[in-house]
């Protein structure tokens, strides 16, 4: 009985020692998995910064070109406005060129239409430069 009784004694005392060892080891896990949650949450704070650094870059350059074009657009569109108000200044000028014509020789018509023959020469012709064909579109 004492051979079984200390057979016993000794597998409870290696129990024990694995069970110690086991602990031990546990412990070194939940270190191990502490530190590794400690690297990864200054990981992860430095992938939000490094994210949020890198939209407020590309937000910064985005209102650097918005603002470009938008310079450009206006000098274009100022451009454009320039350009009309001259065509418009030439086409005034050939209608009223037009309406002298016309008053000169005594003929009456109204705008955009093709004026009838000089009731003063017979064989007169239609003037070759209407009022229609000065319109701009």
């Amino acid at each position: 009985a004492q051979g079984s009784e200390k057979a016993a004694l000794e597998q409870v005392a290696r129990l024990e020692e694995a069970l110690a060892a086991a602990d031990e080891e546990m412990q070194a896990y939940k270190e191990t998995i502490a530190k590794l949650e400690e690297e990864g949450s200054l990981m992860q704070d430095e992938v939000e910064s490094e994210v949020d650094s890198a939209i407020h870059q590309v937000q910064h350059k985005s209102e650097e070109v918005l603002s470009r074009v938008q310079k450009q657009l206006a000098a274009t569109n100022e451009a454009v406005r320039d350009e009309l108000a001259k065509v418009r200044e030439e086409r005034d000028r050939a209608m009223a060129e037009v309406q002298r014509l016309y008053q000169e020789q005594g003929v009456q018509c109204d705008r955009g239409r093709t004026p009838p023959l000089a009731p003063s020469s017979p064989k007169a012709s239609p003037m070759p430069l209407d009022a229609h064909s000065l319109e701009v579109e």
